[in-house]
């Protein structure tokens, strides 16, 4: 019986003694990795605060970071876009307050909140008159589009005044509306991206011209949050932003230089990020010295791109041999003569 108690015990301890040296083991190979990051970081740091000049654009918000240290801004939202917004969203604002109604027939609580809609499309319809509707994209047509917009809220107010009267509201009624109002939807929507658009290529024209064109051939954009759809504006093709900028610059700096930071909420991170991607380009240079080494496993390409993961072409590789289920080769593992290096 002592005999064993002595195998169990020792075995215990061996099991402990076994576990402890595993994490010990596991720490080490951390301390490693977190010393790098530490030091690349600090780099990421230093680039990110040395580069200028950068243009920051969050949601309307423009703001140009230049060497000797100044910030200029312009608030891209201008009069009437939010006017010419909320005109296009009434035909969605109904549906959005009838759509509850038919996934839940039972629910009456659309007839109050369309009367509560209709409300306020009465008060916008009386304050028409003192919104200043001209712009310089549509120069003398202020006149045109303020009744355009009186027209517009008058219909919207009528369909709503026959729903609520007729006490049911069925796909088709909606759909018979939006035939009427589809228009206005779109030209609003089209007027308000006329407005920002124009008005923000003036701008960046006239920061371009003060920095000068080798300045701006330099110039980092850095596109943070989101708007709209949160799925949307992601790319250099979909980024409205990006591609208003990117028409002031030539496509392979466009493609190189604007980047999107959907998850990166203030500056210093920005700025923090942009130093992490020209690092990341530094080290592409530094390491893959030869052709055959970048070309490899196409981690050369991702660090001098933003947008690709270092792992892609790996995974990529390993998913379509495992879905073809063919034999995946491992790399050789094995130090030849010629790649023996600093080894003694």
């Amino acid at each position: 019986m002592l005999k064993i108690r002595q195998i169990i015990l020792g075995f215990s301890f061996f099991t402990l003694t076994h576990c402890f040296a595993t994490q010990e083991a596991t720490d080490s190979f951390a301390k490693v990795d977190a010393y790098f990051v530490q030091h690349y970081n600090i780099g990421n740091r230093w680039l990110g605060q040395h580069t200028r000049p950068i243009l920051v654009v969050n949601g309307f918000l423009y703001q140009l970071y230049t060497k000797n240290g100044s910030v200029q801004n312009f608030n891209s939202l201008v009069t009437p876009f939010n006017e010419l917004k909320a005109i296009s969203h009434i035909g969605p604002g109904i549906y959005a307050i009838a759509s509850a109604h038919w996934r839940d027939p039972a629910n009456s609580q659309w007839q109050t909140e369309l009367k509560e809609y209709q409300a306020k499309i009465q008060q916008a319809l009386k304050q028409v008159k003192n919104i200043d509707w001209n712009n310089p994209a549509w120069p003398g047509k202020g006149g045109d589009l303020e009744k355009f917009m009186a027209d517009s809220l008058q219909m919207a107010d009528h369909f709503i005044t026959q729903i609520l009267q007729k006490k049911t509201f069925t796909v088709a009624d909606y759909q018979l509306f939006s035939q009427h109002y589809m228009h206005t939807m779109l030209a609003t929507m089209y007027l308000a991206d006329l407005a920002n658009t124009k008005y923000v290529l003036n701008q960046l024209k006239i920061w371009k011209q003060q920095l000068g064109d080798a300045e701006w051939k330099k110039l980092y954009v850095l596109i943070m949050g989101s708007k709209g759809r949160t799925t949307s504006e992601l790319t250099l093709k979909t980024n409205t932003a990006a591609l208003t900028v990117a028409s002031t610059m030539n496509p392979k700096q466009a493609q190189s230089n604007i980047i999107i930071m959907p998850m990166v909420a203030d500056f210093n991170h920005a700025q923090g990020s942009l130093g992490a991607i020209i690092n990341s380009k530094q080290l592409a240079f530094a390491t893959f010295t030869t052709p055959k080494a970048q070309n490899a496993t196409g981690i050369y390409n991702a660090l001098l791109t933003a947008t690709i993961p270092l792992a892609r072409d790996n995974v990529v590789h390993i998913v379509d041999k495992s879905t073809l289920k063919q034999r995946i080769n491992l790399p050789y593992i094995g130090i030849l003569p010629k790649d023996r290096g600093f080894l003694p």
